[in-house]
């Protein structure tokens, strides 16, 4: 094969070794909390499994408690219930105001953050969670809260400090989240994905370039990346994607570990190409 063939092949096993670190990294970041919040309670479970380029999401397990860390006059976010889960949200924190309790099909419901006292006042009406992604934005106003999803709207007797939300009966995931003018989108959107794709790719290539350097062939560089893209396509086979393997890596991230030591080495045993003339 042509050495342009061989470099095509290395860059394929590139990509899949970006595709199996992108997806390591997003399921951590997934169960970890945005810049400006704080976590209460043990994080989710990393979902292993198929990478989620489009659809990335922060994930809550059942009984976290996230706390903006600092108090704002507006706050965001967009939800995804799964059924018999529930997600309540506390404007003015943990432990005051008003406690809103949002399920799949059912209307939400209020009560006070402190159970001996009443629920606070409120008027108007918000929509039931769907299936589909639930949004809703709560504003600080002279006299309480507006809460609004879509064009329906409510106007509670209660404070919006430090927020917090916690999940219950089963794990939430969130698709949007944001404090005033602080949007944290997602754990990885689909241009971080892109970007370290190309990242990654590339020094993955110099990683072939250090190879060649150290007098390695090109038949061992391709065999030892080969497994590489069998790690990645497994990345999309969700049943083995999810077996735990070393230190609770998924069998892809395994894969891509041993290739790694493997690789390194066969660098460090490997001689130097100089120009000839020059040996």
């Amino acid at each position: 094969m042509s050495e342009r063939g061989l470099r095509t092949i290395a860059g394929i096993i590139g990509v899949a070794s970006a595709l199996i670190v992108l997806t390591g990294w997003e399921q951590h970041q997934a169960v970890s909390t945005p810049d400006g919040w704080t976590m209460e309670g043990q994080p989710a479970r990393p979902a292993l499994g198929v990478p989620r380029i489009i659809h990335s999401r922060w994930r809550l397990a059942p009984g976290n408690l996230w706390r903006a860390q600092a108090p704002v006059d507006h706050w965001y976010f967009r939800v995804r219930l799964p059924e018999g889960g529930r997600l309540q949200i506390m404007p003015a924190g943990p432990s005051d105001g008003m406690v809103m309790t949002f399920e799949r099909e059912a209307v939400p419901t209020l009560s006070s953050a402190i159970p001996q006292n009443d629920a606070p006042a409120c008027e108007g009406a918000l929509p039931a969670p769907s299936e589909a992604d639930y949004s809703l934005e709560v504003s600080a106003t002279q006299g309480g809260v507006l809460l609004a999803s879509g064009d329906q709207r409510m106007a509670c007797s209660s404070a919006l400090s430090a927020p917090a939300l916690r999940a219950v009966g089963a794990g939430v995931e969130l698709s949007s989240l944001g404090t005033g003018g602080r949007p944290v989108g997602v754990p990885l959107s689909p241009l971080d994905w892109l970007g370290g794709v190309a990242l990654l790719g590339f020094l993955w290539m110099v990683l072939v370039e250090v190879e060649l350097w150290r007098g390695l062939p090109w038949h061992w560089i391709v065999v030892t990346g080969a497994p590489c893209v069998v790690g990645g396509l497994l990345l999309f086979v969700t049943p083995t994607a999810t077996v735990s393997a070393l230190g609770g890596a998924s069998v892809p991230q395994a894969i891509l570990l041993a290739v790694g030591v493997v690789k390194l080495i066969a660098i460090g045993v490997g001689r130097p190409q100089l120009p000839a003339g020059e040996e």
